[in-house]
C-alpha cells in the first residue's frame, strides 16, 4: 500500500517540511481480513482512505467533517428515511432502520 501526500508537519512551535516518498504495509492475514471488512462495510473507498480513518482514530486526529460531506450525509439518510417509508419498510425485532441510517456517523 502507498501513501503520497506533501504537506508540514508541525513540531512545537514551528513547522518542518514533509517530503513525502512512497511507504508499503505490509498485513498480516489478520491485518488483511480486517482491511477488507472495513472495504466492505464502507470505511473507505480505498486501502489507504481506510488506514488514514484508523490512525486518525488511535491518534484522536480524526478529521472534522466538511459542510459538503455533512449535507452529503445528510441527504443519503433523508433518503434512506423515505424509502422506508415508500415502501413500508421493516426489519426484525430490535433492528430499526433510522438506527442503521444513522450508523454511518461513527466514522
Amino acid at each position: 500500500m502507498s501513501s503520497r501526500r506533501s504537506n508540514q508537519l508541525s513540531y512545537g512551535h514551528g513547522f518542518c517540511p514533509r517530503y513525502t516518498v512512497p511507504v508499503t504495509v505490509h498485513l498480516s492475514p489478520r491485518g488483511q481480513e480486517l482491511l477488507e471488512a472495513a472495504l466492505a462495510r464502507g470505511v473507505g473507498r480505498s486501502p489507504e482512505e481506510v488506514v488514514e480513518r484508523a490512525l486518525e482514530a488511535a491518534t484522536g486526529a480524526a478529521a472534522a467533517l466538511s459542510d459538503e460531506e455533512r449535507e452529503r450525509r445528510r441527504e443519503a439518510v433523508t433518503g434512506m428515511i423515505a424509502f422506508r417509508e415508500q415502501y413500508h419498510l421493516t426489519l426484525g425485532p430490535g433492528e430499526c432502520i433510522q438506527d442503521l441510517a444513522h450508523e454511518g456517523h461513527k466514522y
